[in-house]
């Protein structure tokens, strides 16, 4: 193999104008925390793989704060944690020369592997360094033998870290990349090391997205990023099956990638990622993103601090100036550095001061409504260091915000970054039950008794009166079992579902996790607007998804490579019929499901939020959901408007580039027919994670033969602020519903449990 000469450029002029004044990196002292500010975490349960890289080869730029900023990290790690003297915080390094690609892939395998990492310990994984974009080798989603003439598409790009030793070589004539490591290898080791050890993963990376680390007249500051390109000034790309060693035992899990596209790492459940920057973003080497980050760590009350409230915080200054970083994954609601359960059984909202005003992070698309009243405390977590600040009235009420009624005094007790609020009254919906069965009255009745009462505030309240018009559930007992079904006639009950999935003999306690879940359940299943104009402008496809061309992977495919083969059509009752798993087969007998959305609004950005009601265990899954971005930044909108009468492109959520987990579907034990629906949520304004609190787990687990509860983990809801692009404040839903049928098989007509029970039901 020949080596040529290397060009790294950073820029297509790699030296900068004379007259320019190149912003130098910050030479600001870190000063650690005075106490142990993660002193309420245990030590022994974390560890760190840091990162840092100033020092490449002659033919790329060096950088100045790569090292300081790993360095700063490290000191607050140390300073933060209440590591008894003679003991040391478990604590891995790679600096400059020792930062290569091999060595920066055995560092993450050695977590997976180390004895001394247990489940669900907390690990970080930080890189301070050059990041890159290169276009797609041959044979990748995306690739073009001939550059397209207005450059590579962004969703096609493959984006990577760039290790010590990155070099240039060439083979048959061909100009490669080598010694960097790329999205999708990245995404390989952090499958394997949470399946191993658990999601309780924070990845921060201080680099550029985009790789175009240009340093033009405008811009004279040093950034974090390069562009690979051969002698003659063309962009190069790594060899086909680069890393493929690694990334060909990513079978498909519904986990994004690590360093991708605006939309990619919305499905992301193996980490959390803190990026320095957006799509097409430069990253500074001199104020960072690591010092803006441990700046307001080093200030905040970091027991009750989840990453959406950091990001929303950090950097109050903007020094950033050119970047906006950005938070995403599954877990962004929980604790930093800490995934757990926090305020089960009711819901909580950020409060926050804004021009005067109280200002609750919750609007009518998530049910609140004036003069409900809201207790206000200062912590997050309200077992720790919570004090009770006073009790609040929403005065008026938006989309997505909310104004509470308080004095000038009353507004100064607030703290910026540390009010909750959460409601103190029942919710005006109802939730309408009938007890068909006399023998299992009481033990409902010691159910709702069994309640503690404060897990009612916020929730519907619950009608067992009698038989109604508009009943959600029927209480039976068949067999010396509690039974759950849908009436007949209900949304549900039409489709061909019968009952819930679980049965149990009476038990108040699963009896009231039952209710509280399916109260929820059907609170935001049948939640509308007032006026729904916001769907008549968009539309939503259910595709069914085949393989592309690309990788043949063994055990699985990268999930880049779905593509649409068909859009499904609705049939006359405007249902979806589609294919599902019987009960323990597997998943691949059945096809793949993707949402396409377009939006034919002029002039309309908005945002998506992708939800699947299982309508047999009452669970609600996350498919889709913006990033959070930090501070008053808007993220890109989900669906762009639609421009100078341009034909609308449609937006895959959860496929292609999309991000969000692929829709497969399997029935449960002796079922034929299922029931769920896809519903959209559509805004006109930024949520950040302020939907997640619509998610849940179902209310019952099967068990060594038997139904059982199970410790829901509702994590903490704190979305980001909300800043409007227009004047626009709306909101909409579509419901899809979607029939699931095994293959080949007829669901029989009668059920003779349900039919008994429904003749009593009407005769009572």
């Amino acid at each position: 193999m020949e080596e040529p000469s290397q060009e790294m450029h950073n820029s297509p002029n790699s030296t900068p104008a004379p007259s320019l004044q190149v912003e130098e990196p910050s030479q600001e002292l870190y000063n650690a925390p005075d106490s142990p500010c993660l002193g309420h975490l245990n030590w022994k349960n974390f560890h760190a793989l840091l990162i840092g890289i100033d020092e490449y080869p002659p033919e790329l730029r060096p950088l100045g704060g790569a090292v300081r900023d790993m360095e700063n990290m490290k000191k607050f790690l140390v300073a933060a944690f209440d590591v008894p003297e003679g003991s040391n915080l478990d604590i891995r390094q790679l600096k400059n020369k020792d930062a290569t690609r091999a060595n920066i892939i055995s560092e993450i395998r050695k977590l997976k592997t180390s004895g001394l990492v247990k489940m669900n310990d907390a690990i970080l994984i930080f890189y301070a360094g050059h990041g890159a974009t290169m276009p797609p080798p041959e044979g990748w989603p995306g690739h073009s033998a001939t550059p397209p003439a207005e450059g590579w598409p962004e969703a096609a790009e493959i984006q990577c870290i760039v290790a010590s030793d990155v070099k240039i070589s060439q083979e048959n004539r061909k100009y490669f990349a080598n010694g960097v490591v790329l999205d999708r290898t990245l995404a390989a080791l952090l499958h394997d090391l949470a399946d191993s050890k658990g999601n309780n993963i924070t990845v921060i990376l201080d680099c550029c997205h985009s790789g175009s680390g240009t340093r033009d007249a405008l811009e004279p500051e040093i950034v974090r990023g390069v562009e690979f390109k051969d002698p003659e000034g063309t962009r190069i790309t790594v060899q086909k099956d680069y890393d493929q060693e690694t990334w060909d035992k990513f079978i498909d899990s519904g986990r994004g990638s690590v360093i991708d596209h605006k939309y990619r790492h919305a499905g992301l459940s193996s980490h959390v990622l803190l990026a320095a920057c957006g799509s097409k973003e430069k990253a500074s080497d001199g104020y960072s993103f690591t010092q803006a980050l441990l700046d307001y760590l080093g200030t905040a009350s970091l027991e009750a601090l989840s990453y959406v409230v950091l990001m929303r915080n950090i950097d109050p200054k903007n020094r950033l100036k050119l970047q906006h970083p950005i938070c995403e994954g599954n877990g962004k609601n929980s604790i930093f550095f800490d995934v757990k359960e926090i305020n089960v059984g009711r819901p909580t909202y950020d409060v926050i001061k804004e021009n005067g005003r109280l200002i609750l992070c919750a609007g009518e698309i998530l049910g609140i409504i004036p003069n409900t009243e809201f207790a206000v405390y200062t912590s997050k977590v309200f077992t720790i260091n919570s004090t009770l600040l006073g009790n609040f009235i929403v005065d008026s009420v938006g989309t997505t915000t909310s104004s509470l009624k308080c004095t000038p005094a009353e507004f100064e007790l607030i703290e910026h970054d540390s009010a909750v609020a959460s409601p103190t009254t029942p919710s005006q919906n109802k939730f309408s039950v009938h007890v068909a069965d006399g023998s299992i009255c009481s033990c409902v009745e010691v159910a709702i008794a069994k309640e503690n009462p404060e897990d009612r505030c916020g929730r519907p309240q619950l009608n067992t009166d009698g038989p109604s018009n508009n009943l959600d559930l029927i209480l039976g007992l068949s067999g010396g079992e509690v039974n759950f079904f849908y009436p007949p006639l209900s949304k549900v009950g039409t489709l061909g579902l019968e009952r819930l999935h679980f049965t149990f003999p009476p038990d108040p306690t699963l009896i009231c996790r039952v209710l509280r879940s399916a109260a929820h359940f059907f609170m935001y299943l049948n939640h509308r607007p007032q006026n729904s104009i916001l769907r008549s402008g968009v539309e939503v496809h259910l595709c069914e998804l085949e393989e592309t061309n690309g990788y043949q992977i063994m055990g699985g495919k990268i999930r880049r490579e779905m593509q649409s083969k068909r859009r499904l059509n609705p049939n006359e009752l405007l249902r979806y019929e589609v294919e599902a798993a019987k009960a323990g087969a597997s998943l691949d007998t059945v096809p793949a499901y993707g949402i396409e959305i377009i939006n034919k609004n002029k002039d309309v950005d908005l945002f998506v939020w992708a939800f699947f009601f299982d309508c047999s265990t009452l669970e609600i899954r996350q498919y889709y959901e913006p990033p959070v971005v930090a501070g008053k930044t808007m993220v890109d909108p989900t669906l762009p408007s639609r421009k100078n009468n341009l034909e609308p492109l449609p937006i895959a959520l959860n496929f292609r580039n999309g991000g969000g987990q692929l829709l497969r579907l399997q029935l449960y034990d002796q079922q034929l027919l299922d029931v769920g629906f896809l519903q959209i949520f559509l805004s006109t304004k930024y949520l950040g994670g302020g939907l997640s609190s619509i998610a849940q787990a179902p209310p019952l687990i099967h068990i060594d033969g038997s139904w059982a509860g199970f410790r829901k983990i509702r994590l903490y809801e704190g979305p980001t602020k909300q800043f409007e692009r227009g004047h626009s404040d709306i909101w909409d839903v579509i419901t899809i519903p979607l029939v699931q049928r095994a293959t080949g098989e007829h669901q029989p007509k009668d059920n003779p449990v349900a039919t008994n029970l429904y003749d009593q039901y009407s005769h009572s």
